[in-house]
């Protein structure tokens, strides 16, 4: 029977998902009607059965569910995450994975007819998924060149292609599940297309995998660390990639910049010690030593003793990851216990070091749970969305969907983790019985540790008001400040559910002060009776104090004066071109001398990290370098200059970005992260001839906000 890819999904939802899984959300989640998931659910209810399984129970109260083992649903399970690909027709994208990897080992051109023949791809499906296949190349800076009567191939550099091909097998080939480690070809249990096992088979043949992996345990020891499991794999195949491409004469060669940067750490040192004992498996070419260094470094550890960061960039990733605890304290309005802190540091800090080097070399990780983390736990993937925009100006860095999501997962976490109270809840509607009954259900459905203790009509709880609940939830907007209120629909829609869910959340940990006080009223009360040496600095610790860190709602276009806009400008270097922008901003008082100091110092100790996107520089310093209050500048060159980026130089366009505190610039940053995601915007930027202009590219991205 063929599968077609929703089909796939959804089973993958019923037989995952620990919540009520029901027609309804079904029809949100896969954005069709009831009808078409009821005739879904049908088509699936005979490949279910088709195993000699029961099939599907339905019932209103605990939804759609299938009732086996849990032993038969990893079975069902482990045939639908890819590795059985031939029990559905592949989607477009699906084929174009094949596709370009079947590029990708090719050492000679190839033409549409011999990717047919070899895929099992009709000639017509081939030449429009090639069409899609060279927008996604285009997207990497590659390119695909097509010649008659001779064929296409990829233009690209050797890394580009590595990562390429190990992005495949992470992301779309499934390299976690497999059982590689056995040491045994015949067990990897792969039902995948036969390209994938004739591929596998070339790679892994000639070795004794048992001996890699033996290999790959003491350097583990010698780097007092443990990889997971899909790591092992994926260090597996990064490996033996590296020989066999060597062996090929496809040597691949590093920016300079990351070559020494990776010389430096242990993890290449310890390779090192390795080159002579196994030289069947290690080149002694730098750049090949340092390619499976880098993927030593970037992929995900399940323990490690606390080591030296040999990355100056790096050196203060600790107090970067505090500050998006701050960060994401401040987006919930909580209060962590020192404990919650510890834990919730040391379970990111474990995450952060290699999840910063994929994002600094560009490797992807796959992240299946994406869109349930979106989706079910919306407040903690926007939280985590918030304290990634703090990542990304600190270091540098644009931070992709995939690590927000699972940094939201260790943010939900340390919050479900807190021992759950009953919250008592009195309901207040203005409509019949029918109207309320269908909101307490709804409530109960969605929120286990409440009791709603009463239910009022408007004129009651005007009368008697909340005496015996610790909230009030009403259809009906309400002035009563004795208790916290939340108005809702009677339907309870997603807003309402995250709504109610964030104020949950902050019940559970317990606000540390219920009066707010900001840090300068509190600097204004201090001033009438005593000297204040050091006030920005007090400012910072008052505010972390309360939990509150100056957050502010200020657009960009809000916050960027035409005083701050430098357009079309002459600079002889990068220094010449940093004080452009920094220069304005000393003259408003948005910040001193010694921001300016700071910002020039930090790029010569960081080089081209400030360099974050082709064209593009943001550089930036510590708010306690000298930052008198939020300030921004932009700055555009005649003719670009230089900061030591391989990739990225000339840069011609300067973005300053000068913060009093680690959020009351988040969404500013934000708006500028989305500016310059697009080389056609960054484009118009550079050429901009008037503030204006520059405003309304702002504008435009801040109305799809």
């Amino acid at each position: 029977m063929i599968l077609k890819e929703r089909y796939i999904n959804i089973m993958k939802e019923i037989l995952q998902s620990t919540e009520k899984v029901d027609t309804a959300y079904l029809k949100t989640k896969f954005k069709v009607s009831e009808r078409t998931i009821r005739n879904d659910l049908k088509e699936i209810d005979q490949y279910i059965q088709s195993k000699k399984l029961p099939g599907l129970t339905r019932s209103k109260k605990t939804g759609i569910r299938l009732d086996v083992t849990d032993i038969i649903k990893e079975q069902l399970l482990e045939d639908l995450r890819g590795t059985d690909q031939n029990i559905y027709a592949l989607n477009s994208e699906e084929r174009m994975h094949y596709i370009l990897l079947y590029l990708i080992m090719s050492d000679e051109p190839v033409s549409v007819n011999e990717i047919a023949d070899k895929l099992g791809f009709s000639k017509n499906t081939v030449v429009e998924d090639v069409k899609k296949l060279e927008i996604f190349l285009e997207s990497k800076s590659c390119t695909l060149t097509k010649k008659r009567k001779i064929g296409m191939e990829i233009k690209s550099t050797e890394f580009q292609k590595r990562q390429m091909y190990i992005d495949l097998f992470i992301k779309h080939f499934n390299i976690g599940k497999w059982a590689i480690i056995s040491g045994n070809l015949k067990e990897l249990g792969m039902k995948f297309h036969i390209v994938i096992q004739q591929e596998m088979e070339k790679l892994l043949y000639p070795w004794n995998i048992k001996t890699i992996v033996s290999l790959l345990e003491e350097i583990q020891i010698k780097l007092k660390l443990k990889y997971t499991d899909t790591s092992i794999n994926t260090l597996i195949l990064a490996l033996i990639l590296s020989k066999y491409r060597f062996e090929k004469n496809q040597t691949i060669k590093l920016q300079r910049f990351q070559l020494e940067t990776i010389k430096l750490s242990q993890e290449y040192k310890v390779l090192g010690n390795y080159l002579d004992e196994h030289k069947e498996l290690f080149s002694e070419n730098e750049h090949e030593r340092a390619f499976i260094a880098m993927y030593m470094l970037t992929n995900k550890i399940l323990e490690q003793e606390e080591g030296i960061i040999f990355d100056d960039s790096l050196k203060d990733l600790r107090e970067i990851t505090e500050g998006m605890i701050a960060v994401f304290e401040q987006d919930m309005g909580i209060k962590l216990t020192e404990l919650q802190k510890d834990k919730l540091l040391k379970g990111l800090m474990l995450h952060m070091e290699p999840a910063v080097y994929r994002m600094r070399y560009n490797i992807g990780i796959a992240n299946p749970m994406l869109e349930d983390i979106k989706t079910k736990y919306k407040i903690y993937y926007d939280s985590a969305s918030k304290a990634c925009m703090y990542l990304s100006q600190q270091l540098h860095i644009i931070v992709p969907e995939e690590e927000i999501g699972y940094i939201g997962i260790y943010f939900g976490g340390i919050m479900e983790n807190k021992q759950k109270q009953r919250v008592k809840v009195i309901l207040v509607c203005n409509a019949g019985m029918a109207t309320v009954r269908i909101l307490e259900t709804r409530l109960l459905e969605e929120f286990q540790d409440i009791e709603i203790v009463d239910y009022l009509s408007y004129s009651e709880f005007s009368k008697n008001g909340a005496q015996n609940a610790e909230i009030v939830i009403s259809t009906v907007k309400i002035d009563y400040s004795s208790k916290p209120t939340i108005v809702v629909n009677p339907l309870i829609d997603d807003d309402d559910v995250n709504k109610l869910k964030k104020y949950f959340a902050q019940r559970a940990l317990q606000k540390t002060y219920h009066k707010k006080y900001s840090a300068d009223q509190i600097i204004e009360i201090v001033e009438k009776y005593s000297t204040i040496h050091a006030k920005n600095p007090l400012k910072r610790e008052l505010e972390s104090l309360f939990g509150n860190h100056g957050k502010t709602d200020k657009k960009l276009s809000q916050l960027l004066f035409a005083e701050h806009v430098k357009l079309n400008q002459n600079a002889n270097d990068w220094i010449d071109a940093v004080k452009l922008g920094t220069k304005q901003l000393i003259k408003s008082k948005h910040i001193e001398q010694s921001y300016e100091d700071a910002v020039i110092e930090n790029i010569k100790r960081l080089k081209a990290y400030v360099v974050l996107k082709p064209y593009v520089a943001l550089p930036h310093a510590k708010p306690e370098d000298g930052v008198n209050k939020l300030g921004i500048s932009f700055v555009t060159l005649k003719k670009g200059v230089s900061f030591g980026h391989e990739k990225h130089d000339p840069v011609r366009l300067i973005i300053v970005l000068a913060s009093e505190n680690p959020t009351s610039h988040l969404r500013a940053l934000n708006t500028v992260i989305k500016l310059i995601k697009n080389s056609e915007t960054i484009d118009r930027l550079i050429n901009s001839k008037t503030y204006s202009e520059i405003i309304a590219e702002i504008k435009t991205i801040e109305e799809d906000d």
